[in-house]
């Protein structure tokens, strides 16, 4: 058996960031066989671009952890940025699978990057990361060749490729939309009030567009999030 990368995700409350979770956990020949530790690759042996002068160990074993993402917005634009070294992002090496844990921002995401860190980035630490389709590859590679893992070629086990629906502005902003709704049980002329049916119809439509995240084309996606996004701007158009 092999380590089989496999990861979970999770947007922050506010909308700043993104929470990326190796879920694979610790190698147990029983329970987990494909976690990390010996005999697969150990999270201990996955190291930064520039290595200390006092590493002692075979190059042969030492790997790098690598994350890109390309976020496709509601028009259909793509950006793909440079790929992280998520050693170096985490600023020290991880000791076991349990310090696998990303945040990213969107002070993150760079664009041009010569060397590590120096490119241009999509923003910053306090800005919401940008509403979309966010395609992700997380993979571990030889750290002298990254076309391999282990002196082999990499194999699918050693790749995660997800593409997952991030939504945390217009999720605030439907949000927004419904406290303004009267909290009155006894409702009688209030029924008939456009905020409130928008309200109401920009939250259905907000839970179909997430339900239907991870089976629907990506097209209809990006359309219910354009939707989204002008209605809470700028209402609908509907007499309702």
């Amino acid at each position: 058996m092999a380590l089989t990368l496999d990861l979970s995700y999770q947007e922050q409350n506010d909308n700043l960031a993104l929470v990326i979770t190796d879920v694979v956990g610790t190698y147990h020949a029983a329970d987990n066989p494909l976690g990390w530790g010996d005999p697969n690759p150990a999270a201990g042996f996955v190291f930064a671009d520039i290595q200390p002068a006092a590493d002692v160990i075979n190059t042969a074993d030492e790997f790098h952890l690598l994350l890109t993402i390309a976020i496709t917005d509601s028009g259909g634009t793509t950006t793909t940025y440079d790929t992280i070294n998520l050693q170096d992002h985490n600023g020290g090496d991880f000791t076991d699978a349990g310090d696998l844990v990303f945040t990213i921002n969107m002070s993150h995401l760079l664009e041009d990057s010569v060397t590590y860190g120096d490119g241009t980035a999509a923003g910053t630490a306090t800005d919401e990361m940008t509403d979309g389709l966010y395609a992700i590859t997380y993979t571990i590679v030889d750290n002298d060749d990254h076309t391999k893992t282990g002196g082999i070629a990499t194999t699918s086990n050693y790749i995660v490729s997800e593409t997952i629906l991030v939504d945390g502005v217009v999720r605030t902003g439907v949000y927004d939309k419904l406290r303004q709704i009267p909290t009155s049980y006894a409702c009688s002329d209030c029924c008939e009030s456009k905020t409130i049916k928008e309200a109401t119809f920009m939250y259905s439509y907000l839970i179909s567009m997430e339900s239907g995240a991870y089976n629907a084309k990506t097209e209809e996606i990006y359309a219910q999030l354009n939707v989204l996004e002008n209605m809470i701007a700028n209402g609908s158009n509907c007499t309702w």
